[in-house]
């Protein structure tokens, strides 16, 4: 096997007699690298989008809510929640209660709409959404870091109805269904708030549709639509899936426990078919660049024909003329491995030292890249399976042939 090393890696270097062999090798290692450097670079962004993505959900979301029927009865607390669940990594648990509502202004001059859904939480536990940036007022020259009692409103929100807390606005909130009328049917309660603040998560679905309020206030003001419970937060998001199948076997009638990612369910599937999609589409690339290295070994084994006999004359088995070639294959295969790696992992590490600034229709400010140790071996082994895979038929056939025929006619 040392022997079918050496000769193979001198075939490597010194290419063949024919005059296209050595640029033809340098076309297969040149598609390999290709291939390469764009499954190391694309794979890397893909989980970069991802883990972005799923750290601004989390971030804005709590990783398990829990909330209760509209006609349940059976009362919860915090306190009873945190007895219940048991569990070593959960954090705060705190109280809040949404619903559907209208948000309305005419600070333009003209009556504007925007349906919305409204959150109340206490203003104490606003700093649990870590991926917020939130955007106050400025008083003396200085930026207030506070909620004073009014709505803090998602930044697309202040384009659909013209509103800034900069400018003392206030809008209308209107929940359709909150309230009893006099006749029994439920009728829209009406409640006008300042606007103390501008959140941007980073989310469009949540800045063009969320709207903050202290609970009290959103409670009052959403009545009987307004659904209830408890966000919990934990060590860990990913446990969240273990701890909802134990709360859910626990909670009283009436409650239930939901997950971020049963409720981001259809988005993280969509992600997770277009990271598949993606990885096909670039092995097919890889593939059809691996194709050349079957004709390149085809020239080098038409031009080392007479090479192989006397070779075979002097004993060296068809097993060994089989791995000349394999090996020939494997080491254009590594060439390009290696340097479509040395690329991919050069220019993601430029990504991540110097961001690459995305236009505002893409919602992210800066190209995500997270490279790591998968987005890095994994182009690697698949480059060097399907190297040795291109090889493996013309590698065999070339150790088939007559010795007798070989020496006397070449």
């Amino acid at each position: 096997m040392k022997f079918s090393s050496w000769i193979a890696w001198r075939y490597f270097f010194s290419g063949n007699s024919s005059q296209f062999g050595p640029f033809l090798s340098a076309v297969s290692v040149t598609g390999i690298a290709i291939a390469i450097f764009f499954m190391v670079v694309v794979m890397s962004v893909m989980t970069g989008f991802r883990s972005e993505l799923t750290d601004r959900l989390i971030g804005f979301n709590a990783h398990v809510e829990i909330s209760a029927d509209a006609d349940s009865s059976s009362g919860l607390s915090a306190e009873k929640i945190l007895q219940l669940a048991n569990w070593k990594g959960l954090g705060s648990v705190q109280r809040y209660v949404e619903g559907e509502v209208i948000a309305r202004s005419d600070a333009s001059g003209e009556m504007l709409l925007q349906g919305a859904r409204l959150r109340g939480i206490d203003p104490d536990d606003i700093s649990a959404i870590s991926r917020a940036e939130f955007h106050f007022p400025q008083v003396d020259g200085s930026e207030e870091n506070g909620w004073h009692g009014g709505a803090l409103i998602g930044r697309e929100i202040v384009g659909q109805i013209l509103v800034h807390p900069d400018f003392g606005d206030s809008i209308e909130i209107v929940a359709p269904l909150a309230e009893v009328g006099p006749s029994g049917e439920l009728s829209p309660n009406m409640r006008k708030v300042r606007v103390d603040g501008v959140f941007k998560t980073g989310i469009y679905e949540h800045d063009s549709k969320f709207i903050l309020l202290p609970y009290e206030l959103a409670e009052a003001t959403l009545g009987l639509q307004g659904r209830r419970g408890f966000r919990l937060f934990l060590a860990d998001p990913f446990d969240a899936q273990d701890l909802v199948a134990k709360l859910n076997a626990t909670l009283p009638e009436g409650w239930t426990a939901i997950g971020w990612q049963e409720k981001n369910k259809r988005l993280l599937s969509a992600l997770r078919l277009e990271r598949i999609g993606m990885g096909i589409i670039l092995t097919l690339a890889l593939v059809i660049s691996s194709l050349s290295i079957g004709g390149v070994l085809l020239l080098l084994i038409a031009s080392k024909r007479k090479d192989m006999a006397v070779l075979r004359s002097l004993g060296l088995r068809e097993r060994s003329i089989a791995a000349i070639f394999s090996l020939n294959s494997f080491y254009i295969g590594m060439a390009g491995t290696l340097i479509g790696m040395i690329l991919g992992v050069a220019v993601c590490l430029l990504l991540e030292a110097k961001p690459l600034s995305l236009p505002s229709s893409y919602y992210l400010e800066y190209l995500p890249v997270d490279l790591s140790v998968y987005s890095v071996m994994a182009p690697a082994v698949l480059g060097s399976l399907v190297s040795i895979a291109a090889g493996i038929r013309p590698a065999f056939g070339a150790s088939k042939f007559s010795v007798a025929d070989a020496l006397r006619y070449e």
